[in-house]
């Protein structure tokens, strides 16, 4: 009162209860989006572009324990990336990070706010053992075909061996001969003796062959495919396949190949190796048999964008129940089989963009077959047109 008495009280009373759910919203929205992110495997973050520097914003517990509570992991991996961002801001792709010494999946925006201020979103999955163990796979991989080669070598050794002592004992009697000419006769025939190291250089030049071919089909290296002539592919097999039918005595290898041979994109080495396992897994299921027609045929058709080569005999036959596990690795229908050469088999035509696949053979047997594409050069188009 006007005499400083206490006389009364005044309440002020407000509601806030819109605002007080409209924060509870807000604080359950966040706590939500939080565990949301917490929940991802990947390191989420935001990173804010300044003048003073990159500012990290927005990132989850994932973030924290891969790399740190700084924008320095999140800048790393955007450093790594080769490709740049596309019109809308976005790019995604695998990066190995130096600094950090793994691999990670990323997914990256770029984002502009309405205050002009950039932010750039980054979503990164760590994938190294993923990468190690792809990796790990493809050097198993590589062992087991150069495995699978080394063996179909091995089993053909003696034949190999006979094979160039041919031409060997061909160059010693044409040497000899010519020692003869030369030594007995009082007028060397200058001719003659052309012919004859002719003979001898020829002789060479076959062992020469076996051999690189030998050594190109046992040597370890990595596919490369590459724009090939299948002619020169299926003259390869030939003089290896000649080892086939020389080793199973009575079986003989036929090749069935179109007026006009395409070029193919393929790595010649591997694809002769599948050929070559294909003509041997005939020789042995005709033998094993006992069947009357003891042809293997080896044959390309040409179609409208691949060549389908194929491998067929009329041996036993394969049943409905194993066509389903053949290229299984380590099943196999032989006795002594490690089930090896097929899975190979299969693994390359994979790597070209391929399927080995099976079918049954008119008048018993089976055929094997896979595709290769045909490479367009200007050459091969005229050629088509014309």
């Amino acid at each position: 009162s006007a005499y400083n008495e206490h006389i009364g009280w005044i309440y002020m009373i407000q509601d806030n209860t819109v605002e007080a759910q409209s924060m509870n919203l807000t604080n359950d929205s966040i706590a939500s989006y939080e565990r949301l992110l917490n929940s991802v495997l990947s390191c989420i973050s935001a990173v804010m572009q300044k003048p003073t520097g990159s500012m990290l914003g927005i990132h989850n517990n994932h973030y924290t324990e891969q790399l740190g509570n700084t924008a320095d992991g999140h800048l790393a991996i955007s450093k790594a990336f080769k490709e740049p961002f596309d019109p809308q801001g976005n790019r995604q792709g695998e990066v190995w990070v130096d600094s950090l010494g793994r691999w990670f999946s990323v997914a990256e925006a770029r984002v502009t706010l309405p205050g002009g201020s950039h932010v750039t979103l980054q979503s990164a999955l760590d994938i190294t053992k993923r990468k190690i163990n792809e990796q790990e796979f493809e050097e198993q991989t590589s062992k087991m075909e150069n495995s699978s080669r080394l063996i179909t070598l091995g089993e053909m050794a003696s034949t190999i061996t006979h094979e160039i002592n041919q031409p060997l004992t061909a160059i010693t009697a044409y040497a000899n001969t010519a020692l003869e000419v030369i030594d007995r006769a009082p007028e060397v025939n200058k001719a003659q003796v052309l012919e004859i190291y002719r003979k001898i250089a020829n002789q060479a030049a076959r062992i020469d062959k076996i051999i690189k071919n030998i050594r190109a089909f046992a040597k370890r290296r990595p596919t490369t495919l590459e724009y090939v002539s299948l002619n020169s592919v299926f003259s390869d097999t030939m003089e290896l396949g000649r080892l086939i039918e020389k080793k199973y005595a009575g079986v003989q290898v036929v090749y069935e190949l179109p007026a006009v041979v395409p070029d193919v994109i393929c790595d010649p080495v591997q694809i002769m190796q599948i050929l070559m396992n294909l003509i041997r897994n005939a020789a042995e299921a005709i033998l094993e048999h006992g069947s009357e027609d003891k042809t293997i045929t080896v044959s390309a058709k040409v179609g409208a964008k691949d060549v389908e080569l194929s491998v067929g005999d009329h041996g036993p036959g394969i049943s409905d129940t194993m066509k389903a596990s053949l290229f299984t690795p380590f099943f196999s229908t032989k006795k002594n089989g490690l089930g090896l050469g097929l899975s190979t088999c299969q693994t390359i035509a994979e790597s070209h963009n391929s399927r080995l696949r099976v079918r049954d053979n008119e008048g018993g047997g089976a055929v094997f077959f896979f595709d290769l594409k045909i490479c367009f050069t200007k050459d091969s188009e005229a050629q088509k047109q014309k």
